[in-house]
C-alpha cells in the first residue's frame, strides 16, 4: 500500500487519482495515510482527534512490509497560491507552514530508521506527468 503524505494542496489528490487511473489499480494508492493524520493532531492539538486505531493499522502493515510514502513536499507561496485558485483561504501563516514542514520530516525519519521505503517529491519542480511517471516507477508498476 502506497500512501501519499503532504500538507494541504500539495497534490495528493490529483495525483493519486492519475496515478490510479494510469497504474490500472495494480498497488492501492491512497491520498492521506497515517503521518498526515499526526501531524494534524499534533499541529491542531487536537488531543480527541482518533488516531488509536489508524496507528494499529500502520504497525500491522509495517510489520507485514506493506507500507510505502510518497512524500509531496511545495513551497508556501504554492500552497497559497492553490488555495486561492480553489476559492478557498489559507489557514496557516508561513511560520505554521514551517511547523508543520517540521512535524512531516520528523515523521518521515522515524519510518526511514524503520526501512520503509518513502520517495520525497518536490511539486514545485515537476510536472504533474513528471510526478506520476516518478511514482509509477519507483512502486514498479512501469
Amino acid at each position: 500500500m502506497v500512501f501519499f503524505e503532504g500538507l494541504d494542496k500539495t497534490g495528493k489528490t490529483e495525483l493519486c487519482r492519475k496515478v490510479r487511473f494510469i497504474g490500472g489499480h495494480t498497488i492501492p494508492f491512497y491520498e492521506r495515510g497515517f503521518i498526515s493524520r499526526k501531524v494534524f493532531r499534533e499541529f491542531r492539538k487536537e488531543i480527541d482527534f482518533p488516531i488509536e486505531d489508524w496507528m494499529r493499522i500502520e504497525k500491522y502493515l509495517i510489520a507485514k512490509q506493506m507500507y510505502a510514502v510518497v512524500w509531496l513536499q511545495t513551497n508556501y507561496a504554492t500552497i497559497v497560491k492553490r488555495h486561492e485558485t480553489a476559492g478557498e483561504i489559507c489557514e496557516f501563516t508561513e511560520k505554521e507552514f514551517e511547523q508543520q514542514n517540521l512535524l512531516y520530516q520528523q515523521h518521515m525519519e522515524s519510518l526511514i530508521i524503520q526501512d520503509i521505503p518513502i520517495l520525497p517529491l518536490h511539486t514545485d519542480y515537476y510536472s504533474i506527468e513528471d510526478c506520476v511517471e516518478t511514482i509509477l516507477k519507483w512502486a514498479g508498476v512501469i
